[in-house]
């Protein structure tokens, strides 16, 4: 999925309405259950996590004898931080929050792949 999303095949329009969608779910299940303000936070760093994590694997020479245990531990520490994330919510409305907690996770990926490969303004 990562892959499709740096790909060339993955426009702007296609980013931009997944990050309208997954604005729209995380309003839709806070009206259930609102996310406290310190969960928005992990969650957002958690999808931050995300790209430089995938930095990181793309840097690695992949002819590198250790290449794919990392990816093995890049998946496993993806993996741990949703789910130590998803433990840590109230068990009251754990559905609702959990979606919001994904859908946060998705959106501070999402901002910081698209703030990262944006257009220059100014040629400096």
């Amino acid at each position: 999925m990562l892959d499709f999303w740096y790909s060339e095949k993955c426009t702007r329009e296609i980013k931009l309405v997944s990050c309208i969608v997954t604005c729209v779910m995380i309003y839709y299940f806070s009206t259930i259950a609102p996310l406290e303000a310190l969960y928005v936070c992990f969650a957002l760093a958690i999808g931050v996590l995300f790209h430089i994590l995938r930095l990181l694997d793309m840097k690695l020479d992949q002819q590198n004898k250790y290449a794919e245990s990392f990816k093995v531990i890049v998946f496993t520490i993806r993996i741990l931080a949703v789910v130590f994330l998803v433990q840590a919510l109230p068990e009251t409305n754990k559905l609702s929050l959990t979606a919001q907690s994904l859908g946060f996770i998705c959106l501070g990926f999402f901002l910081v792949t698209i703030y990262e490969n944006r257009a220059k303004r100014f040629n400096s």
